[in-house]
């Protein structure tokens, strides 16, 4: 990848550069792109976690045979790789079985029961669930969590 390829980059709508500090000089229009290049042949995984998302499916390629990288490294870029490759579909379908996950897990445990829900909420509970308890049943709940009508 050339100068050209690197200065193109930085001036793509989605690349933001870093906040700059107070006491930092104001940034020369090429020291960005050579900033983001030294980057690049440092540490590629972390280049690909910051600007991946810039970058085309043939720029992508690039990256799929780097030389003289150790095998760490390697496993990361193709993590990431693997990651920016992915359409929106499969992003929202990996986002929805986590939650899903997530929900079983809860499901296995007493979160979801009345009493876990009454004593985390006690308003939301009567709101939702505790008005359509009978009486019967909700002395076993607490006092709070059924009205009586007068009348």
């Amino acid at each position: 990848m050339d100068d050209a390829f690197w200065a193109a980059l930085v001036t793509r709508s989605g690349y933001t550069a870093p906040c700059a500090r107070a006491d930092d000089a104001p940034s020369v229009p090429g020291a960005e792109a050579q900033r983001i290049a030294a980057l690049c042949r440092r540490d590629p995984s972390l280049f690909l976690e910051r600007h991946g998302h810039l970058l085309t499916e043939v720029e992508l390629a690039h990256f799929d045979a780097l030389p003289d990288i150790s095998e760490d490294r390697l496993y990361e870029v193709r993590w990431h790789l693997q990651r920016l490759r992915q359409t929106a579909g499969q992003r929202e379908q990996t986002r929805r079985n986590r939650r899903f996950r997530c929900l079983e897990e809860l499901a296995s445990t007493e979160y979801f029961s009345d009493a876990s829900m009454q004593q985390r909420a006690p308003s939301l509970y009567h709101q939702y669930v505790g008005r359509f308890v009978s009486p019967s049943r909700g002395a076993s709940y607490g006092k709070d969590c059924v009205r009586t009508r007068k009348g």
